[in-house]
């Protein structure tokens, strides 16, 4: 037996074929040109109308999150702020503001 000699010339094979649009790229006799483009354009729109409202339902969602988020940092704000005037005022206010002796001794 001879065996086949090995090239990297490419060899000419049936490849399978498919059948990858349902519709026919053709159009059928029935239908003028005008009507094909119609029904073409038709689908199109349908398929852009349909990315078109998943987007916007999806910057709804962001939208609505940045909110949360928003309305929670200023509520975290509101909490610290009290915090901070609070423990000012607590550093602030005089030490012994309770026996009015120990102000008039401190005062002479």
């Amino acid at each position: 037996m001879s065996d086949i000699p090995q090239s990297d010339v490419s060899r000419p094979s049936a490849l399978p074929t498919a059948k990858l649009l349902s519709r026919s790229s053709q159009p059928t006799i029935d239908q003028n040109s005008a009507e094909y483009l119609e029904a073409i354009e038709e689908e199109w729109n349908k398929k852009v109308d349909v990315e078109v409202e998943i987007l916007v339902d999806d910057e709804a969602q962001i939208a609505n999150r940045r909110d949360i988020e928003l309305r929670n940092a200023q509520n975290d704000k509101e909490e610290s702020k009290k915090k901070v005037a609070a423990l000012l005022d607590e550093l602030l206010k005089p030490q012994h503001q309770d026996n009015p002796a120990d102000q008039n001794a401190m005062r002479q």
